[in-house]
């Protein structure tokens, strides 16, 4: 993490011979830092510097469909911003716009007349957060990466701080890194001191975190268990914030002392959303996702599922699929595979440890040999810069995870490998497009649809068309086949899950979508089982990654 150096940043702008240059570079330092340490706020400057009632910046998080803001006034000195009425002035600001406002001093000020006036306004104004450039800094400042706890401090201080936070209460939080994860739920000290410099809605959110973090770590779920059936369970309820899934996801991913309890795990899944584990991805690149994934399948809702056939030595990217939707307005053309109507080739993405040990390693071989050899020539910039890069993708492959038969994240989804087949599951449907297919036979679908409760399925003949909706489609389909001589083909079927909620298998178009969202699980299941009919996926491998799939 880096180290924090407002202070110095804030010190030299004040040096500035122009006061206009001086008021920018303030800003500058302060945007730069108020966005270190909350990522997800939004920093916008206001034309304003030092005003007694307009804010020199305005924050705000969107989070899902609600939306917060803090706004931060900058004052010269903490004397200056407490021997005044600033502080009475800025907390009325904040109550007319229902937030908690955000005074900061640029000079720290020491003399115990100052401190001991801070504190009496302080109390009276206690949703006011008070603090200066030099407690950012220490709050700010690098840290071991054993424990997430004072992550969990820096990421709420901007948006959940209250209260007088200098010196002494800066000492007090930074401490709270030395206790463990595994002791802050108990420990009265651990929130005693949260309660002190953040509100109600930050003090929630950094006690629902450690508990999921000591729970985690020891295995011990009590807390999930009401006291008896008359009282509520002590577990903090609500959602995580995305910057908390960031903090505390990957570190429970890849501590080896974490519970395998999918207990845990379910409970984990309850305070976060297919949708924002989608919004997290960069931060879990490379890391085996089943004991969160698994579980959750038949609690989170997605809209789009989708299947690609597996071809390694394909090197484009994978058809239908959507990195980045803010950039797609329209679908992109795709082919399909003539070995397999209606099913784009794609890459795997992260190679199979069969592939790592064969062409990732041949590939790392002969990287390390062009670097290694003994050029007669010295490599220029643009050769040397391409052999660096081709040595780095080659131990990145050799160091990838099998994703056959585990849940992981690619191209912003939910993914995993089995049989031919790589599987996307998502709920944000721009991320997953449909993309031109082939019909199918009648009869070579019509053993697997037993399998589904069906609500409808259009189908194609030579001479005429049927949309049927009902809750008896195949013995209609097979009445009407006895009756009159066609060849029916399948464009659609509408599958009914067990919530009820209605998908639609589209054969036309490669992909599996639900009227509003379904559960995540039967939506891979009937992607899995429809669209990859041809190639039916064996159960054992199957149970791997849908172990519910194969009960039913």
């Amino acid at each position: 993490m880096a180290t924090s150096d407002l202070t110095g940043a804030v010190r030299e702008a004040m040096s500035a011979t122009r006061v206009a240059d001086a008021e920018e570079g303030i800003k500058d330092a302060v945007a730069k830092e108020l966005g270190r340490l909350d990522p997800l706020a939004k920093v916008e400057r206001t034309a304003y510097f030092n005003h007694s009632f307009a804010p020199d910046f305005v924050l705000t998080w969107q989070d899902g469909r609600s939306k917060s803001r803090r706004d931060v006034f900058l004052r010269p000195s903490l004397r200056a911003g407490v021997f005044s009425d600033d502080l009475t002035t800025i907390r009325q600001v904040g109550a007319a716009r229902q937030s908690d406002s955000f005074m900061l001093a640029l000079r720290r000020n020491q003399e115990p007349d100052v401190v001991e006036r801070a504190e009496i306004v302080s109390a009276a104004t206690p949703e006011v957060l008070v603090t200066d450039v030099q407690a950012l800094d220490e709050l700010g400042a690098s840290h071991s990466d054993e424990s997430p706890i004072r992550s969990l401090v820096q990421a709420n201080i901007v948006k959940g701080g209250k209260g007088l936070v200098l010196e002494a209460q800066v000492s007090e939080l930074v401490a709270l890194e030395d206790i463990a994860p595994t002791e802050s739920v108990a420990a009265d000290d651990f929130l005693s001191v949260i309660r002190r410099n953040f509100n109600e809605q930050a003090v929630a959110r950094i006690q629902r975190t450690s508990q999921v973090l000591a729970m985690g770590l020891t295995g011990d779920l009590s807390i999930l268990d009401p006291a008896d059936e008359h009282e509520a369970p002590k577990a903090v309820g609500g959602k995580l914030s995305r910057r908390e899934v960031q903090l505390i996801l990957p570190f429970l991913l890849r501590a080896e002392n974490v519970t395998s309890e999918p207990r845990f795990w379910a409970h984990l899944g309850t305070l976060l959303s297919l949708e924002a584990l989608e919004d997290v991805s960069a931060s879990l690149t490379n890391l085996d996702l089943s004991r969160l994934v698994i579980p959750n399948l038949a609690t989170w809702r997605a809209n789009r599922a989708a299947l690609a056939l597996v071809a390694p030595e394909e090197a484009g990217p994978d058809e239908g699929i959507v990195d980045d939707p803010a950039a797609v307005e329209e679908p992109p053309a795709l082919p399909c595979s003539s070995q397999e109507p209606g099913l784009a080739e794609a890459e795997v993405g992260l190679s199979s440890a069969e592939e790592a040990n064969g062409t990732s390693q041949a590939s790392a071989t002969a990287s390390e040999n062009a670097l290694s050899a003994e050029p007669s020539k010295p490599l220029g910039k643009r050769a040397a810069a391409k052999a660096e890069k081709e040595a780095k993708l080659a131990a990145e492959r050799a160091a990838a995870l099998d994703p056959r038969g585990r849940w992981m994240m690619h191209a912003r989804m939910i993914s995993t490998v089995v049989g031919d087949y790589r599987l996307h599951v998502t709920a944000t449907a721009q991320r997953l497009k449909a993309h031109p297919g082939l019909t199918v036979r009648w009869s070579d679908v019509q053993p697997i649809l037993q399998r589904f409760d069906l609500a409808g399925v259009d189908v194609l003949g030579v001479d005429r068309s049927l949309a049927l909706r009902s809750t008896s489609v195949v013995t209609d389909i097979e009445a009407i086949s006895e009756t009159v001589t066609d060849d029916y083909h399948v464009a659609t079927v509408q599958v009914k899950a067990s919530d009820e909620a209605v998908v639609s298998v589209q054969f036309s178009n490669s992909i599996a979508i639900a009227a509003s969202v379904a559960p995540a699980g039967e939506l891979g299941i009937m992607a899995l089982r429809l669209l990859g009919y041809r190639r039916p996926i064996p159960e054992d491998e199957l149970a791997r990654v849908f172990p519910e799939a194969t009960e039913s």
